[in-house]
């Protein structure tokens, strides 16, 4: 399928083509085009062909054709924005207006909103818009820049007043787009909106002037590349619009900006220029170092990528995220080039700008006992880096490091301050209502540390699950900046078993940690109460929907005494339960889900 021609390819395709037509040809050619013109510009048509008709072949081939041609543009663009803008004022006016009747749907479940409106008298809405879009579109392309930004203003700050049964509302051109009302393409719209506000600004204005188009939110997405090949006419003073143009972008932090900047960069320079570029915005953009790593890896250019990225690590600030990403690039490449020790230097940068429990995991596990790494991730975690939802930073790439208080019960928990996270535990004396406390991930870690089988049963198989989802622990994540990530991801055909992986991690730290028999018989009495506390609450207040949760809990205690020289304890432990509540059959399908004998009477023919 051949790709869609710009007006420019178009015309001059048009032009060359005409050259080799016969007169006969034309007329051919000129009376297909008659036939499908609509009745209220043809008018406009004849009199396009008596102004070539009274022009002479020079004047044809020359300028004055062309000027009359623009003038009798001008006046028939001009009657349209007239047309439009008296047809905006009465939306304004509320002279036209949408009918709506609402309703609540639930075909499609109970989630969301269920709200529907159906609309009423839209055609006349529907042309406005569309015919503006049209229009905006002609000016581009006809040369009529001013006219273009003014009509695009108009559409953007029209209001459709919506009458319905209750109060009515108001909807803006994305909402009516939103609710299948008009038929606009916004990104076209915008790439032809930003060409003319280009030609229509002045050169030291044009690279602000733009930008600020990029708070729209349907600008957001839009690659300034491809506003390059709209228009008859060439974008002035291009060279000096692109310095103009990165130096602004390189001075405004954002994701928005971000993205512009490196696509920019890309253009003008190619990938070989990003290192530059990262040098100069550093401060507000220091995902582009992380970039200019990611293309030297797609070189295979370990040695290159090492050098920048210890550069890097030594310019980006230490809160951001982002650094995290850098040091496990740059440890990658330390591990191509044989300096298995010198990577994990990178990995504890890592979790120095990225405390997470994941990062924490893959340190403990391969530096092993390294005093010198263990005191320096405590003193990581020591600090106060708490997270309480406030400090959201809103730009993506200056993300800072701040741990939520879950995660860093987790970090001391991993970092062997087992007390500490008990004492969490039993510092919360309800059992119920632990949706929002740590004790869920409290519980579920303590039992898997007190856990002396290599192999999974039933309960703690799903508490195991439980951590992994609490820790945020994937094997992609884990595996970065080890020397696996690439042939994990090259290997890889089928969804990896997460569960398996972490599993893994998990015993191999353990065996860095001991636990006292006298500490391990503490905790389990501890663990113990609080549970059974949790299955008596639960059951005797009938929440069925948390029947399997703590069928889960009392399996993964019975599972772990076993564990611990305690004979037929899970046994033990569920069959308690089912005496307990004898006449709750819902509870007791859980119970035999997570391994207890079937205690149901057989019957007899």
């Amino acid at each position: 399928m051949a790709s869609a021609m710009n007006l420019k390819e178009f015309t001059l395709a048009v032009d060359q083509a005409a050259q080799n037509m016969d007169q006969g040809q034309l007329q051919l050619l000129i009376h297909s085009i008659a036939r499908k013109i609509p009745e209220e510009n043809r008018k406009d048509f004849m009199g396009l062909l008596k102004t070539v008709q009274g022009s002479s072949t020079a004047e044809c081939s020359g300028g004055k054709l062309k000027i009359d041609i623009k003038k009798a543009d001008g006046i028939e663009i001009k009657r349209d924005m007239e047309r439009l803008k008296k047809l905006f004022h009465e939306i304004e006016d509320e002279e036209i207006c949408l009918q709506a009747d609402g309703y609540e749907d639930y075909s499609m479940g109970y989630g969301g909103d269920n709200w529907v409106w159906e609309y009423e008298e839209t055609d006349e809405i529907k042309k406005v818009f569309e015919d503006s879009g049209r229009l905006l579109i002609r000016c581009v392309n006809d040369g009529f820049y001013h006219e273009a930004v003014e009509l695009f203003n108009i559409m953007m700050e029209a209001e459709v007043t919506v009458e319905n049964d209750w109060d009515p509302f108001t909807m803006g051109l994305e909402e009516l787009l939103d609710e299948g009302l008009i038929s606009v393409n916004l990104e076209n719209l915008a790439l032809h909106v930003l060409f003319a506000v280009y030609q229509k600004a002045a050169p030291e204005e044009r690279a602000r002037v733009l930008y600020d188009y990029f708070s729209i939110s349907f600008f957001k997405n839009i690659n300034l590349e491809n506003m390059l090949s709209l228009g008859k006419e060439e974008l002035k003073d291009l060279p000096q619009f692109w310095e103009t143009w990165i130096a602004l972008l390189s001075e405004t932090p954002g994701d928005t900006a971000q993205r512009l900047l490196e696509e920019a960069v890309i253009y003008q320079h190619g990938e070989d220029g990003l290192l530059a570029a990262a040098r100069l915005a550093c401060e507000n953009h220091p995902s582009l170092y992380l970039r200019t790593l990611q293309a030297l890896e797609q070189l295979h250019d370990s040695e290159k990528l090492l050098e920048i990225g210890k550069e890097a690590l030594e310019k980006v600030n230490k809160k951001y995220v982002v650094r995290s990403e850098i040091a496990l690039k740059t440890g990658e490449a330390a591990i191509d080039l044989g300096g298995e020790e010198d990577a994990k230097v990178y990995w504890l940068e890592a979790f120095r700008s990225n405390p997470s429990p994941v990062n924490c995991l893959r340190l403990m596990i391969t530096t092993q006992t390294q005093d010198n790494c263990r005191k320096a991730m405590k003193e990581i975690i020591d600090q106060p880096h708490s997270y309480s939802g406030r400090e959201y930073n809103s730009v993506k790439e200056l993300a800072e490091n701040l741990v939520t208080a879950d995660h860093k019960n987790i970090l001391r928990f991993l970092n062997g301050d087992f007390d500490f996270v008990m004492n969490q535990c039993r510092q919360i004396k309800v059992s119920l209502g632990w949706s929002s406390t740590f004790m869920k991930c409290g519980i579920s870690l303590l039992l898997l540390l007190l856990l002396k089988d290599d192999d999974l049963k039933q309960g703690c198989k799903k508490l195991a699950e439980a951590a992994r989802c609490y820790m945020n622990f994937d094997a992609e994540t884990y595996f970065k900046g080890t020397g696996h990530a690439r042939e994990y991801g090259k290997n890889r055909t089928v969804s990896p078993n997460e569960q398996k992986i972490f599993w893994q991690c998990f015993r191999q730290w353990k065996t860095e940690f001991s636990v006292t028999d006298e500490q391990a018989a503490l905790y389990l009495a501890d663990l113990e109460t609080i549970i059974d506390k949790r299955v008596r609450a639960i059951i005797s207040g009938q929440h069925r929907a948390h029947y399997g949760s703590v069928a889960v809990l009392a399996a993964a205690l019975g599972e772990v005494k076993e564990s611990r020289g305690e004979a037929s304890a899970k046994e033990a432990v569920l069959r308690k339960y089912w005496e307990a509540f004898p006449r709750y059959s819902a509870f007791h399908a859980e119970l035999r889900e997570y391994g207890m004998k079937d205690m149901r009477k057989k019957k007899t023919r």
